[in-house]
């Protein structure tokens, strides 16, 4: 027939068995807490990735309207001059300080291009913002 333990033998494998499973529960709780860091500093990483500045136009107003003709060619032509100030926020959303050198900033209105403004050199602190006047 089936073997038969003593109750010291069947005491011991009780024993056993309980010791398995508190090994099995501590294993599995080490690997959550492996995973969770895991997770946590991919996304910790993630946070901290280098990213562009942000340039925003706030607002735009009209400095100055001239409206002129020209005779250079053998038709007469208008052209108008039009001077505009723009106010940029621009935004550093890094961890870090950013520096970006002197750059010019193409002004489009629906693909047509308009004019050309001089960014300066600047500094940004991080996680900050500047509203720039151009």
């Amino acid at each position: 027939m089936g073997e038969q333990c003593s109750a010291v033998q069947c005491a011991a494998r009780e024993e056993e068995e309980e010791e398995e499973q508190r090994f099995l529960i501590c294993d599995m709780a080490l690997i959550s807490l492996a995973a969770v860091g895991v997770v946590g500093a991919g996304v910790g990483l993630y946070s901290i990735r280098p990213r562009d500045p942000v340039f925003e136009v706030q607002s735009i107003t009209l400095s100055g309207f001239n409206v002129r003709f020209t005779t250079e060619s053998a038709l007469p032509m208008a052209v108008v001059d039009v001077s505009l100030t723009l106010f940029i926020k621009v935004i550093n959303p890094n961890v870090t300080p950013i520096q970006f050198s002197s750059t010019v900033m193409d002004i489009y209105y629906k693909g047509t291009l308009l004019g050309q403004a001089q960014v300066c050199l600047s500094c940004l602190l991080a996680l900050s913002f500047r509203v720039e006047t151009l």
